[in-house]
């Protein structure tokens, strides 16, 4: 009955969040049903509406919500207060301290502070139901604990009575979606602002993990949808930032980009694509400082053959390379999916996923790191961002390149490590330097000399990605004055930021060398 409760009331809250859209898309008046009322020159019936707010309504739900505030903040603080009159007071004076403190905040626009802050307090409200959604779901999916819902309208009287008490008491807390309509003569766009209103390695929790990292990627790139059509700008979250001039933060960001994120990112991947090509070639080098530097050196050559590529339009050299190795991505793939299944269904190999969360440790710390780690294979949707002033037709080609793009790869991830997990061990997935090519070795025979090369080249389709990324943030962050004016230069002839380019690559070689793996 709780849960009914919860439904009618969030039903009741959308029904009435619709009116509210279509009132406050009509009659652009602060005040919400003050202003409606007035409107209709219902004045004694808007000054009834008016006094019952202010003397009433407003005073208690910001008392309420002071003091919840209070309480939430001494025990978050583990503060013992023994004596009531001092607990008490401690209580209100905090509250206090807390709505003068808004006040203040509010005596600006509502892009100086207020919104900025709605946006913090918006994260941490989903950080914390998700904390406890997870937990719950943990508990009743993993843990059987279902002695409290097994029943669920055992013994369960009704009442009109307490029934619509229930359904008040959900719609309190479903309160907030009319507070637009206060000051809607201060939103821009309100049309279109007031419809957005409206140890994992088992197989069983490998998958979770890459499901996981996918809908937080395909939530990102959502994002990066709306701003990448809405804002113009090459550079990605560096341009965004700037554009709400937030520079220091917009600094921070390109700081860490250029001399971190992006080079290690292109480190990785151009180490990795030598790791394949060596076994593709099936070269064997005994001695190790021979083998680390020819590794390093093959990255090196592939490097600089993607800049001198960039140096041309998208047109000419760089979209058309980056189909060849979308192709080479899904013929990779495809292999190797088609070639588990097929062991799967004919060769009936199961042992390694019969039981997929059986012996399964959880640990947050583990889980949150594998999550991470399945980000960065999601990695990308992203980089059309940091090329916005180059793209035809942004507001068609963004889209539907970013979410058919990452709906197809989530597919493809959840199939291929399927796969793995039919035909390799645990052991042997951890073991392996180079999954794919131990997957081929043993199941592929003579074929299996392709693998390495069709993974070179969809990992040089990809460092390609990240190169044109990184050169666009530099190109961008030197357009703001952030970096020295000359990397802002780019060819006329082909619109290609061919000193950023330099510049970003002359960065990342120092980050080549780091490390042996």
């Amino acid at each position: 009955m709780s849960l009914v409760v919860w439904a009618l009331a969030a039903l009741i809250s959308i029904f009435g969040a619709l009116c509210y859209v279509e009132l406050g898309t009509s009659i652009r008046a602060s005040g919400a049903d003050f202003a409606y009322l007035c409107y209709l020159k219902w004045y004694p019936l808007a000054f009834g509406f008016m006094c019952v707010g202010c003397v009433v309504l407003f005073p208690v739900a910001i008392a309420v919500q002071a003091q919840t505030f209070s309480e939430y903040l001494i025990q978050g603080f583990r503060i013992e207060i023994c004596d009531p009159t001092a607990a008490f007071f401690a209580k209100k004076l905090l509250g206090f301290a807390l709505i003068w403190l808004l006040m203040f905040m509010n005596f600006f626009s509502l892009k100086t502070f207020v919104s900025r802050f709605q946006i913090v307090a918006t994260f941490a409200k989903i950080a914390a139901t998700s904390i406890v959604i997870f937990t719950g779901f943990y508990f009743l999916i993993f843990k059987g604990m279902t002695e409290n819902i097994s029943a669920p309208f055992e013994d369960a009287k009704f009442s009109v009575g307490t029934t619509v008490t229930a359904i008040l008491s959900g719609l309190f807390a479903y309160d907030g979606w009319d507070i637009l309509n206060y000051g809607a003569e201060e939103i821009e766009h309100p049309r279109r602002l007031a419809l957005l209103i409206v140890d994992t390695v088992k197989v069983g929790m490998s998958l979770v993990v890459w499901a996981l990292a996918a809908l937080i990627s395909i939530f990102g790139a959502l994002c990066y949808v709306e701003l990448g059509t809405s804002i113009r700008a090459s550079g990605a979250d560096f341009a965004y930032l700037c554009y709400l001039k937030w520079y220091p933060l917009a600094f921070g960001f390109m700081c860490v980009g250029s001399v971190v994120l992006f080079p290690v990112a292109i480190a990785v991947q151009a180490q990795t694509f030598s790791e394949y090509l060596i076994q593709g070639f099936r070269i064997e080098i005994c001695d190790p400082t021979a083998a680390f530097f020819a590794k390093k050196l093959l990255g090196f050559a592939l490097i600089w053959l993607l800049m001198f590529m960039n140096f041309f339009s998208l047109k000419t050299f760089v979209s058309r390379f980056q189909i060849v190795a979308t192709f080479a991505k899904i013929a990779a793939t495809s292999i190797v999916i088609f070639t588990g299944f097929y062991f799967l269904i004919f060769k009936g190999m199961t042992e390694n996923i019969s039981a997929p969360f059986e012996d399964a440790k959880f640990s947050v710390g583990t889980t949150v790191t594998a999550i991470l780690s399945g980000l960065f294979a999601y990695d990308g949707w992203d980089i059309l961002n940091y090329g916005a002033e180059e793209i035809e037709h942004p507001r068609r080609t963004m889209p539907l390149a970013m979410i058919t793009g990452l709906v197809g790869v989530t597919i493809i991830y959840l199939a291929i490590n399927v796969a793995y997990f039919v035909v390799l061990t645990k052991s042997q997935i951890l073991a392996s330097s180079a999954v794919a090519s131990t997957f081929a070795q043993q199941t592929l025979g003579g074929f299996q000399y392709a693998i390495p090369f069709l993974v070179c080249i969809l990992l040089v389709g990809s460092l390609n990605g990240t190169i044109f990324a990184a050169s666009r943030y530099l190109h961008a962050a030197a357009r703001q004055g952030h970096l020295p004016p000359f990397i802002s230069c780019a060819n006329h002839r082909y619109d290609s930021p061919r000193a950023a380019l330099v510049v970003c690559v002359s960065v990342l070689e120092h980050n080549t060398p780091i490390g042996s793996n």
